[in-house]
């Protein structure tokens, strides 16, 4: 007995570390490498508010929607007048309980807001899992153009300066060659003119000119800023702000990230051809392992030789909706948490505690990185983390490409979901190019292949007929379509995505917060309380409440991001 009971706690030990970490993955991804330029964007107090924020919510929304999944169930399972009348823990006969289980298994996120708001509850789910799939996509694709780059020689820009506007006192001094300048005096005249970082180019320009004043080798330096137009001074002002790291092709040639992005699409066009998603579960478990040595790695230099930088903000109200988007798509688990809560069938009463230490480790993941990363670089950090590593030791190197290959390996298996919906749509019974939909018939003459609830064994009875017809049928790909067509729209998907990346090499993390501000709050925040809304029968009105305001905070801060990533993504043009 003593063994037994041994062999049973192992295994739920087992089986509670594997549902652990499969509820880690979905919600800890590449995500995490922009959440310090999400920091920049919010400011230092105002982002760890909002970090805050976002995670509570994201935590109490994943609770709900699998309490609107338990609801659904229960909707379908009984008729009209026992859902209105009877609770979800009501005892059920050992048939009921059978069927129960069979729907719990096959239940997904669009199935439930089929149930509880109809077909165009889960058109909209549907739609905003393609977005946020594809937008993910095309991220990675620009992420990995810009980080590839940096393996090759840093090709310095020319900077063409203006001519100056020179006082009439300065304007008589006679010229001579720049050979004579002291280098001290003009560090110490740039000063006023160039952030310090400057200094270095400024010299490099000034010592191609053929003259300059002998002012510089005799006069006040201070007296060069003072004889400078007010014009002249803004216009090298923008210039040198142009030239900011924030832009990561500021030091590389252009070119090369359309032929390194060009090289990556055929390769993740093969990578699509693959049908079933378990043949790339060896390439998950990589990206897992490079994205948490990735994570330690940038840690380790953010920290080696740590100070706090001088630009750091408490608050930026004006970009705050970039940061609403950005973290909001850093929490990219909620779209796979019923299937994930729908197979720990020996655990899942330890769901809620697995998905609340999930939920605040993530956060303490995104906080410390955000937080480090931002204190450390302040405004000058970039749109993902690791280009702030400067590639002039192998150190950084070698993250990169950990970090690359983590990104690699999560593209195919990021482009699944992309893929099958767009299959769904286009090639199912039904759908634009599949065959007629054949007319379905609540008799005993239906088929056990044509549901996926039924068994071989199982009796094809009156009450299971009744509760298949309640149900979205599953999508399928009739034997009758084409494999080309299916492998040209996989190609297609994929062509599509590298055009997206072409166009958006500059933007990668504005473009990540676009989507997270339609997609991820749709999914995290409005639908599961709008379905919990539906499906409650007796809604307390403090819970109405809570629903309402966080589907308010979903809407108006998903347009403002909208707004303004848009709004930056055009002015990057």
């Amino acid at each position: 007995m003593d063994n037994i009971g041994q062999t049973r706690s192992g295994f739920m030990c087992g089986q509670i570390a594997v549902d652990f970490a499969n509820i880690f993955k979905a919600f800890v991804g590449a995500n995490y490498l922009s959440v310090s330029f999400m920091f920049s964007q919010s400011g230092l107090l105002l982002g760890i508010i909002g970090i805050l924020v976002i995670s509570c919510v994201e935590g109490h929304c994943c609770s709900l929607i699998v309490k609107c999944k338990r609801l659904a169930i229960h909707k379908i399972l009984e008729s009209r007048e026992d859902w209105l009348n009877s609770t979800i823990e009501a005892v059920e006969n050992p048939s009921r309980l059978k069927l129960r289980k069979k729907v719990e298994r096959r239940l997904t996120y669009s199935d439930v807001a089929w149930i509880g708001a109809g077909k165009w509850g889960s058109r909209v789910v549907t739609f905003m899992l393609l977005f946020t799939q594809f937008g993910f996509c095309i991220g990675y694709l620009i992420f990995l153009g810009n980080t590839v780059r940096k393996f090759f020689p840093v090709i310095q820009s020319t900077i063409s300066f203006p001519a100056l506007t020179l006082s009439p006192a300065l304007s008589s001094t006679a010229m001579s060659p720049i050979s004579t300048m002291h280098t001290t005096m003009v560090q110490n005249s740039t000063t006023s003119l160039f952030p310090t970082n400057q200094t270095s180019l400024l010299l490099t320009t000034l010592n191609s000119s053929s003259t300059l004043l002998n002012y510089f080798t005799t006069a006040n330096p201070s007296f060069l800023a003072s004889s400078i137009s007010t014009d002249n001074m803004s216009t090298m002002s923008s210039m040198t702000s142009n030239s900011s790291s924030l832009n990561p092709s500021s030091s590389y040639p252009v070119h090369l990230y359309y032929i390194i992005v060009a090289v990556f699409v055929p390769f993740f066009a093969t990578l699509a051809l693959v049908r079933n998603i378990r043949h790339l579960g060896a390439g998950s478990m990589v990206a897992n392992f490079s994205i948490l040595i990735g994570y330690i790695s940038i840690m380790a230099y953010i920290l080696r030789g740590f100070q706090v930088s001088h630009t750091v903000e408490l608050a930026n109200w004006s970009t705050f909706p970039i940061f609403i988007g950005g973290i909001s798509s850093a929490y990219e688990g909620i779209g796979v948490i019923i299937p994930i809560e729908s197979s720990m069938e020996h655990t899942r009463r330890w769901f809620h505690q697995l998905l609340l230490t999930v939920i605040m480790l993530a956060t303490l993941i995104l906080s410390t990185i955000g937080i480090l990363g931002y204190l450390r670089f302040g405004n000058g950090t970039e749109q993902t983390i690791i280009w702030n590593m400067t590639a002039d030791t192998a150190f950084p190197l070698v993250v990169y490409s950990v970090v690359s290959v983590g990104v690699i390996f999560t593209f195919p298996l990021q482009n699944f979901p992309v893929i099958e919906i767009c299959e769904g749509f286009l090639f199912a019974e039904g759908g634009v190019f599949g065959p007629a939909k054949m007319l379905e018939v609540g008799d005993a003459n239906i088929q056990t292949e044509t549901s996926p609830l039924l068994d071989s064994q199982d009796e094809v009875d009156p009450e299971m007929l009744a509760v298949l017809q309640k149900l979205p049928v599953a999508v399928t790909i009739p034997d009758s379509v084409a494999t080309w067509k299916r492998n040209l729209l996989r190609v297609i998907i994929v062509l599509l995505e590298g055009s997206f990346a072409l166009a958006l090499k500059d933007d990668y993390a504005y473009f990540g917060s676009f989507v997270g501000a339609i997609g991820s709050t749709t999914l995290g925040f409005i639908m599961p309380c709008f379905l919990h809304m539906k499906l409650e029968r007796s809604l307390h009105p403090v819970r109405m409440v809570v629903d309402i305001a966080i589907i308010s905070f979903g809407i108006i801060g998903g347009i403002l991001g909208v707004y303004v990533s848009v709004t930056t993504i055009i002015e990057n043009y």
